[in-house]
């Protein structure tokens, strides 16, 4: 819903580079903004345009397309997405090895999306085919 994500609500969390001395750092930073860029590449190309925190809808779509990424890269992307600062989804969410996770670019009236998380690194494929089940190798789940 744009009404609850707008740029002036998550302008409050724009100060998050101040949570630890390493999010200071030009790498960090770097690497965020050229991943963000390459979001908004990429999604431009399906008919969506960030306008700050929500995707102006060029081209409405009802396509699925599915990209495979690694942990950094993937959650580093869902804060993008999401537009919730990288330290606080670094640190509440995380993906496993297969899972799978599904975001909704909803085809609004107003001519704006924001993208919603319906699925966050989902694993029923691996439960139905009776696999076992580790986080990371380690945590049995």
């Amino acid at each position: 819903n744009t009404n609850y994500k707008n740029n002036e609500t998550v302008e409050l969390y724009e100060a998050w580079t101040k949570a630890h001395t390493e999010f200071q750092t030009p790498s960090v930073s770097e690497c965020i903004e050229r991943i963000g860029r390459a979001s908004d590449r990429f999604l431009r190309q399906f008919g969506y345009e960030r306008e700050g925190c929500v995707y102006k809808i060029l081209e409405p779509s009802e396509e699925t397309i599915a990209v495979f990424c690694h942990q950094g890269f993937g959650l580093t992307w869902f804060s993008h997405l999401m537009q919730i600062p990288p330290h606080l989804v670094w640190g509440t969410f995380d993906i496993s090895h297969s899972g799978v996770t599904m975001f909704y670019f909803e085809n609004h009236a107003n001519g704006l999306t924001a993208p919603k998380c319906l699925m966050l690194s989902d694993l029923s494929h691996i439960l139905r085919e009776g696999l076992p089940m580790r986080f990371e190798n380690t945590l049995k789940i």
